[in-house]
């Protein structure tokens, strides 16, 4: 695949600001709920293993499908697989620019939420993308 480490950051940019619609800071729209009692202490999670290779995409768009799904997967809850709701769009749009083997090269902030209550989501949405780091290689 040939290309720039740059254009897929551009393809990037657009993911960030649907995928990531669920980092906002609006207020929660229902009452909260009343927390059920702890249950038993979990288990730990077992060390993380060799991660699976990552697979490989024949062209741009097919990369930015599977990025797409690596942010989902590593956000659970966090993210929109439909319309983000119109309270939620005024969210961070990132830059991602990756190195050749998918690892995160830099992250720059391209839009900053106007709510003034709602600045934080842009550390959250650059917390997301290190959680789903290494991407696919470029």
């Amino acid at each position: 695949m040939k290309g720039t480490c740059a254009w897929a950051s551009v393809m990037l940019v657009a993911l960030m600001g649907v995928l990531l619609g669920g980092l906002s800071g609006c207020a929660p729209t229902r009452p909260p709920t009343v927390p059920t009692p702890p249950e038993a202490a979990p288990v730990p999670p077992p060390p993380p293993s060799v991660q699976a290779a990552p697979a490989l995409a024949r062209d741009w768009r097919e990369y930015h499908r599977l990025a797409a799904q690596q942010l989902v997967k590593a956000n659970p809850g966090r993210t929109y697989l439909s319309e983000v709701p119109e309270p939620l769009k005024g969210i961070p749009i990132l830059e991602v620019e990756l190195n050749a083997d998918g690892s995160v090269r830099q992250i720059k902030v391209q839009r900053r939420p106007r709510p003034a209550d709602a600045q934080h989501t842009t550390q959250l949405a650059i917390e997301a993308v290190r959680r789903a780091a290494p991407f696919p290689p470029v």
